[in-house]
């Protein structure tokens, strides 16, 4: 069912069904195929970059995780880590689309943190705290990442080499690999540290990483994220409701990031099952959730459901 659906049989329902149908919902196997589908968007699954098999194998990867309900941060540190064959890893893609590791840690912090770093890439980010230096410390997490072919057509391997950096143009030298505000690692260590990112990205300490995918998920549900857009999570743009943010964050933390259990909780609120018929009072509210707003259909939804 699409979200407005959905969201239109929940609200409608006498109280004692609302909690069956929410479940039914969840259960559908419509269900792991719109969130595959979102997933994949946002992990830029694509031909474009990969040929068929790895594309599809890419694919797999994601879907075989919604329908499992893999914790959040366990997809993380899956993807993140990932190497081997392409083909029989399809999370090893990701390293395969993003070849460039400025690419690729961009990519990380924009899907897992909500964070877009690009502008430092020159120069200091004007509207963040991050520097020229946090963007090249956090590129050279990756940037010993390596590609050989393998077997078959569209089959590469992925893996941690244990020496190359990326040189930082205004410095002429690589910076030590570090998180965004987090501890750098030293230049001779041989860890992969890919390792250390994922340990950061996921760690309970890590302010960031929660946030974003609650702010996804309930921009999804809702129509507007908590954040708008989902993915300029900044202290210079601030929540809509930043009480309603930090609680929702701490309860992913709580239930060990489980995403279909934040979902059932979005569904069976007050906020997700308001009516979306405006009154005089909220009819000009769009960020404030006094209302349901009404949207069109994805495409992709709107084709499955004809």
């Amino acid at each position: 069912p699409t979200a407005g659906e959905s969201r239109a049989f929940i609200a409608d329902a006498a109280p004692e069904k609302r909690d069956l149908l929410i479940e039914r919902v969840l259960k559908r196997p419509e269900f792991v195929d719109y969130w595959s589908y979102k997933w994949s968007d946002l992990l830029l699954v694509t031909k474009r970059k990969l040929k068929p098999a790895a594309m599809w194998s890419y694919y797999r990867w994601i879907r075989d995780r919604v329908a499992s309900n893999t914790p959040w941060d366990v997809f993380a540190r899956e993807l993140v880590t990932a190497q081997g064959s392409t083909l029989e890893n399809g999370a090893a893609n990701f390293f395969v689309i993003h070849q460039d590791p400025r690419e690729l840690s961009e990519t990380v912090a924009m899907t897992f943190l909500g964070i877009s770093t690009n502008c430092a890439k020159c120069h200091n980010h004007p509207m963040e705290k991050w520097t020229n230096d946090d963007y090249f410390g956090f590129a050279n997490l990756v940037a010993r990442v390596k590609f050989k072919n393998g077997a078959s057509d569209g089959d590469q391997i992925v893996f941690a080499d244990d020496k190359g950096d990326l040189v930082q143009p205004l410095t002429g030298r690589p910076q030590p690999p570090r998180p965004l505000g987090g501890k750098a690692i030293p230049l001779d260590s041989s860890e992969d540290r890919r390792a250390v990112l994922a340990q950061w990205l996921t760690s309970p300490e890590n302010p960031y990483f929660p946030r974003a995918i609650v702010n996804r998920v309930w921009a999804n549900y809702l129509g507007v994220g908590l954040v708008e857009a989902v993915d300029d999570v900044r202290e210079t743009n601030p929540a809509s409701n930043e009480q309603l943010f930090t609680a929702a964050a701490k309860w992913l933390v709580d239930h060990r990031y489980d995403l279909r259990a934040f979902m059932r909780e979005i569904l069976q609120s007050e906020t997700y099952q308001r009516s979306s018929v405006a009154l005089p009072e909220n009819k000009d509210d769009t960020r404030f959730y006094s209302r349901y707003y009404p949207r069109r259909l994805m495409a992709e939804v709107l084709h499955d459901a004809i």
